[in-house]
């Protein structure tokens, strides 16, 4: 069964590895002069992937099954200010991929990866501060709902 502090560790790990992403790109951005077409759509390619399979499931997983059974506790007001951040770095993510000039398609992914740098943050103190509120059926109910999200 999912605890809070698995969701925090799957904050953390999201951060961890769009923070290699960063440091990737990093080093495209450098290279630029050097970046061949063929690195460049590898790297986009491989972000994408990225975002689709972890990032568009984690905000899945809190819309279906996190935000629903606390909502009491977590407050209207502050799921849909996440929510519209969902929204927000999803549309940055559609912009990134109708992108084809290199250097631009990088500024919008450093972009993404400040607003998912931030967003899971904001997330991760939001969840510390209800970790001992949370009942074992409130985990069990959003265990059943995560169980049933699909990409």
């Amino acid at each position: 069964m999912p605890s809070i502090k698995n969701i925090i560790d799957f904050h953390m790990e999201l951060i961890a590895k769009i923070q290699l992403i960063e440091k990737i790109s990093i080093k495209f951005y450098e290279e630029k002069a050097s970046l061949s077409e063929e690195r460049f759509m590898e790297h986009f390619k491989e972000f994408s992937r990225f975002y689709k399979k972890s990032i568009v499931y984690h905000f899945k997983v809190e819309e279906q099954a996190l935000f629903p059974v606390l909502k009491e506790r977590i407050g209207k007001e502050w799921i849909e200010n996440i929510l519209e951040e969902h929204r927000r770095i999803n549309g940055m993510f559609r912009r990134f991929e109708e992108e084809r000039d290199h250097m631009a398609a990088l500024e919008k992914l450093r972009g993404i990866i400040e607003a998912v740098k931030e967003h899971a943050e904001k997330e991760n103190i939001k969840l510390r501060s209800l970790a001992g509120e949370i009942s074992r059926e409130e985990l069990q109910e959003i265990n059943r709902l995560m169980c049933r999200v699909n990409i």
